[in-house]
């Protein structure tokens, strides 16, 4: 099945989704090289055998989401597609295939075109990508779309290009590294917590025994690896939405308004934690991009070692990574997790059934921008009582 990627919901580049306090990186891409060379940062991956879409608002970029090249053909997907430029309040969309041949890109562009200027929507430029060259498929001026192509490589280096790979954290070289970084990792390590799992007593999913296991997976403790006992109980206290909750709160709080009074007290704990580690403001948020990186790599390293052989106990923390890397922008890595618990043999819990929705048709995540003086003004409130 064909995966549509929500991954670059900005206007100009915002360098974190996990933040209140800071401005916008502003990028400005003048050229259709330069769009090519920046679609796979966009997308977090270079793709292949794709039709990408870049959605405009006036000048601003929007959704940017990837289908299969061979699924162009498909009515209800690219009806999808087209609802979720338009739900994105895109005026204009360049179109970029990527495939071995034209032969094969520019029948997919062409059927795309029609699609999204019979919706009413501009189509600003529409590329091939083939061989490392790309071909402007709507102009024939030697000078600045040579027959022969243009390679890819020459703006790799532009300015722009290097301004947007910092703003976003640059790229991968395939899907297939992108599925690796939420794949299953460290066996032995995935069966020891299994065999943990039957030594956890339920009592013991304290908010002192929580706190020292999520400060453990975050960074936030000694120094010390957590236990496979911790990583156990850190799976089996995910299971109570209040943990749940907790989670949320730190890594996707725009997700979350009010609190319930077990979450307040572990969740100060942590932020407190969090703060002494240098990851979090005083208030609680993750203090810059490079925080935000920090902590959504040891989550994924989290749930990479958890075992799938428990999907009862696997669901929560999936759920609890998707939706931290949803509200970072990247959607991507939020489908992967996705698809990971949608394969697991466990009710699915309701947060991801609405993630699989909110990707599927390219819904925007909720920023901290606009629920900031909210949440700020709640955690502090909770801090001085």
């Amino acid at each position: 099945m064909t995966s549509l990627w929500g991954c670059g919901f900005a206007g100009g580049m915002r360098t974190s989704r996990l933040q209140s306090t800071s401005d916008p990186a502003v990028v400005r891409m003048r050229s259709p090289g330069e769009i090519v060379s920046a679609a796979p940062i966009l997308l977090g991956f270079t793709p292949a055998d794709s039709l990408v879409l870049i959605c405009l608002r006036d000048t601003r970029l929007g959704l940017t989401c990837r289908i299969d090249l061979a699924d162009v053909t498909d009515d209800e997907l690219i009806s999808d597609v087209t609802a979720a430029v338009r739900r994105n309040g895109a005026t204009s969309v360049i179109l970029i295939a990527y495939g071995l041949d034209r032969a094969l890109t520019e029948p997919a562009l062409v059927r795309m075109r029609t699609v999204i200027l019979k919706a009413g929507i501009k189509v600003k430029d529409d590329l091939s990508v083939v061989d490392g060259r790309w071909f402007h498929e709507g102009c024939t001026e030697a000078r600045c779309c040579p027959s022969q192509g243009t390679p890819v490589s020459d703006h790799d280096e532009a300015p722009t290009t290097m301004a947007l790979a910092a703003a976003k954290g640059g790229h991968l070289a395939s899907r297939e590294e992108l599925v690796a970084l939420v794949a299953p990792d460290r066996p032995l390590l995935r069966t020891a917590i299994a065999a943990a799992l039957d030594a956890v007593d339920p009592a013991e999913v304290t908010d002192e025994n929580v706190a020292a296991d999520l400060t453990a997976i975050l960074g936030w403790g000694d120094g010390q690896e957590p236990t496979p006992h911790q990583l156990a109980r850190s799976m089996i206290a995910c299971v109570l939405p209040e943990i749940r909750d907790t989670w949320y709160a730190l890594v996707a709080p725009g997700m979350l308004l009010g609190t319930e009074e077990r979450r307040s007290r572990l969740l100060e704990r942590l932020c407190r934690a969090g703060a002494a580690a240098g990851d979090l403001s005083e208030d609680g948020f993750l203090k810059d991009p490079e925080a935000r990186e920090r902590i959504l790599g040891r989550i994924r390293q989290w749930v990479r070692n958890l075992p799938d052989s428990v999907p009862g106990f696997l669901a929560g923390p999936l759920a609890v990574a998707a939706t931290a890397h949803w509200c970072a922008g990247d959607g991507a890595l939020a489908r992967e997790l996705v698809e990971r618990a949608g394969a697991l043999d466990a009710a699915p819990l309701s947060v991801l059934v609405t993630l699989q929705s909110a990707l599927q048709h390219g819904v925007r995540p909720p920023e901290v921008g606009w629920l900031s003086d909210d949440i700020v003004k709640d955690r502090r409130r909770r801090r001085v009582a």
